[in-house]
C-alpha cells in the first residue's frame, strides 16, 4: 500500500483543480476497488444460485460461508505476515536466499496447523451442510496458501526493487 500512496502523492505535486480531481478519483478507485470486486463476486454468487433454483436460506448460507472463509484466511495470514516479511527481507539482505522457500513452507504449515482446527470448529457449529462445509473448508485452506504466497512474492519483489 505504501507504493500506492507514493504514486498518489505524485498526483498532488501539481497544483490546480484537475490535479485534485484526478488525485481523489485515483484514490477512490484504488481504495474501493477490492471492496467493490468483493461485492460483485458475492452478487454474482447470488445470481448463479438464483438461476439454479437455490432457496434464499441456502443462498445466504453460501454467501456467509464464502465471506467467513475470506475473512478467516486473511486474519490467520496477517498473524504471520510481519514476521515472514521481515525474515524474507533479512535473508535477501544477508544473501541467504536458499532459506526463503523453506520459510514459506514453514509459515504456511504453522498457519494451517492453527487455522484448520479453528476453522473446522466453526464449520461444524455453523449449521452448513456437509458439502458446503467441506467446500468452505477447502476455500479457507486454499486462500490461506494464496495469501502466504502473495506475501512472500510481494516481499521479494519489493526488496529486490
Amino acid at each position: 500500500m505504501a507504493g500506492i500512496g507514493f504514486a498518489l502523492n505524485k498526483l498532488l505535486r501539481r497544483r490546480g483543480v484537475i490535479s485534485y480531481v484526478s488525485f481523489y478519483g485515483a484514490a477512490t478507485v484504488v481504495y474501493t476497488g477490492p471492496l467493490l470486486l468483493g461485492f460483485l463476486m458475492l452478487y454474482m454468487v447470488n445470481i448463479v444460485t438464483a438461476a439454479m433454483g437455490v432457496g434464499q436460506f441456502e443462498k445466504d448460507t453460501i454467501v456467509v460461508m464464502i465471506s467467513y472463509s475470506l475473512i478467516a484466511s486473511v486474519v490467520i495470514n496477517s498473524l504471520m505476515s510481519l514476521v515472514t516479511t521481515r525474515y524474507t527481507a533479512d535473508m535477501i539482505y544477508t544473501n541467504h536466499t536458499d532459506r526463503i522457500l523453506p520459510s514459506m513452507y514453514g509459515s504456511l504449515a504453522i498457519q494451517l496447523l492453527l487455522g484448520i482446527p479453528t476453522y473446522g470448529l466453526f464449520v461444524l457449529v455453523s449449521g452448513a451442510g456437509l458439502t458446503l462445509g467441506l467446500l468452505a473448508y477447502g476455500l479457507f485452506c486454499e486462500l490461506t496458501a494464496v495469501w502466504t504466497m502473495v506475501t512472500y512474492l510481494t516481499t521479494v519483489k519489493d526488496y529486490k526493487r
